[in-house]
């Protein structure tokens, strides 16, 4: 019996994952495949390829806004992206104006701290089987991101498995927030964040062999609602009711527990929250600690005795 554990996406609150290995771990329940969609992909590689939760804590803690967000634009180049992207929504065309990016920041920062951060690059190195999640922007497929020994040999409608050679850039890809990071090319393919198909990638996870699925959702906000007010807010809401759907379908069809750290909003750039993100996964997953050990033991196939009595 495999049992595979599914990090979904969430931006800086995916430190919360930290804290869940950290608990899973510390009761010996290390996970026989690993999948993540945006932030939960670095951290399932990270985990894949050795890193204790103290060192990833460690490596967090190096992370800077400018980092995260290496934006090189003027207050005036940002007017001109404002203006112009309004007139693409509306279809408006011409050949006097330039089109605007892919996205608002090229990412090349967080591509290199990704590389310098991850013990082992190479997916077919890896501890456990491993994929990332991302969505290809022109096909709308779910893509399967990791090792040919891992991938699975037939994929699912609306699944392509694609294999990576470099395990950073497979994580740099799924973490394509669309419209914020401009998408990587992978493959002869236009790849973006996995959370547009799979916030949580549960189904992903059944499809490397895992018979027994935990998932960590990272999506939940129980707090008061934001007031919407103004065009950003209101998109962002929209692609949060859309997402949070998609998410419940899916861990209700593939997912038999879910853990959801209660980490609310957090700002896409304060990493000084990450210590208390960590310690709010590690709470969360001692709650659900012994549903995780019943689930687990319930499901393994009984153990027969290789040797004789006495």
């Amino acid at each position: 019996m495999k049992w595979g554990l599914a990090l979904g996406g969430g931006a800086l609150k995916g430190a919360a994952h930290v804290g869940v290995l950290e608990c899973l771990l510390r009761a010996g329940l290390a996970p026989d495949v690993l999948v993540g969609t945006s932030a939960g992909s670095l951290v399932a590689a990270m985990a894949a390829g050795g890193m204790t939760p103290r060192e990833m804590a460690e490596a967090a803690a190096e992370l800077t806004a400018d980092t995260l967000l290496d934006i090189r634009a003027n207050a005036l180049s940002l007017a001109y992206i404002g203006s112009r992207t309004m007139l693409e929504v509306l279809g408006v065309r011409s050949r006097f104006l330039r089109p605007t990016p892919n996205g608002l920041a090229p990412g090349r920062k967080l591509l290199d701290w990704i590389r310098r951060t991850l013990p082992e690059r190479d997916p077919d190195r890896l501890r456990q089987s491993f994929a990332a999640v991302a969505t290809d922007l022109h096909t709308g497929e779910m893509v399967l991101l990791g090792s040919a020994r891992h991938l699975p040999l037939v994929a699912e409608p609306g699944v392509a498995a694609v294999v990576a050679r470099d395990l950073a850039a497979a994580v740099r890809a799924s973490s394509s927030i669309p419209w914020l990071y401009a998408p990587a090319r992978l493959a002869g393919r236009m790849l973006v964040d996995g959370a547009v198909v799979s916030p949580v990638p549960a189904y992903a996870a059944r499809l490397l062999g895992a018979d027994v699925v935990v998932a960590v959702d990272l999506g939940r906000d129980d707090g008061e609602p934001e007031e919407v007010r103004g065009i950003a807010r209101t998109l962002n809401r929209a692609i949060d009711v859309a997402m949070r759907r998609l998410s419940d379908f899916e861990l209700r069809l593939y997912a038999d527990l879910v853990i959801q750290p209660a980490v609310g909003r957090v700002p896409f750039t304060d990493v000084r929250q990450i210590p208390e993100l960590v310690r709010l996964g590690r709470e969360a997953a001692e709650r659900a600690l012994p549903a995780v050990e019943a689930l687990i033991r319930r499901t393994a196939p009984p153990r027969t005795s290789t040797g004789t009595s006495p």
